[in-house]
């Protein structure tokens, strides 16, 4: 009953961060982005079409970085889902043969990709390692270092983390727990035989 009230509380956290405006907020701004909406720190408050208005058009790799992240947010809830029906099911019906692997890869998959999630703050927008060794207060570091480095080296230093990352990161404790206690509980029997 636990492992599924983690599995319910996982997909609720998740369901907030994606309905969230503010997985994080750029620094020195009133604008945040987050996984499916952006908040342009206007009085109109959240806007669905406009994330990829957030990172500039000539930077596909932000593109993709944000792609990659909804991706792995819809992808870590259904893995949930299955993990959290597949424990119920052999809770109330029956035992289903190799039910534990097949659910303990489930909690791994839904952790994992809660993770991901992560990757949006790979955006050129959240900083990046060349630019910001430039914008050092002496300037020393990046005279002398910035030829050398690769362009395109995240660091996330331009953004703050919000609410919406704070959901997602209990989601991804509660799926990696409930993974966790399904390898130490006991077997149920079956509530309905």
């Amino acid at each position: 009953m636990i492992i599924v009230g983690g599995c319910v509380f996982g997909l609720g956290m998740q369901t907030l961060n994606l309905y969230s405006c503010d997985f994080f907020h750029f620094t020195g701004t009133d604008n945040s982005l987050g996984i499916w909406y952006i908040d342009d720190g206007s009085s109109e408050g959240c806007d669905l079409d406009a994330p990829y208005l957030a990172v500039s058009a000539d930077t596909a790799e932000s593109l993709s970085l944000v792609a990659t992240a909804r991706s792995a947010a819809v992808l870590s809830m259904i893995f949930g889902a299955v993990a959290g029906m597949l424990v119920l099911w052999e809770w109330l019906f029956c035992a289903l043969p190799c039910a534990s692997c097949l659910e303990g890869l489930a909690f791994t998959a839904a952790s994992v990709c809660g993770l991901g999630v992560y990757l949006i703050w790979g955006i050129r927008e959240c900083g990046d390692l060349k630019d910001d060794l430039a914008d050092d207060e002496d300037g020393n570091v990046g005279e002398y270092v910035s030829p050398f480095l690769p362009e395109g080296i995240p660091t996330g230093t331009k953004c703050e983390w919000g609410p919406g990352a704070t959901y997602n990161l209990l989601a991804v404790i509660s799926f990696f727990g409930a993974g966790i206690l399904l390898c130490f509980a006991p077997k149920p029997e079956p509530l309905c035989k």
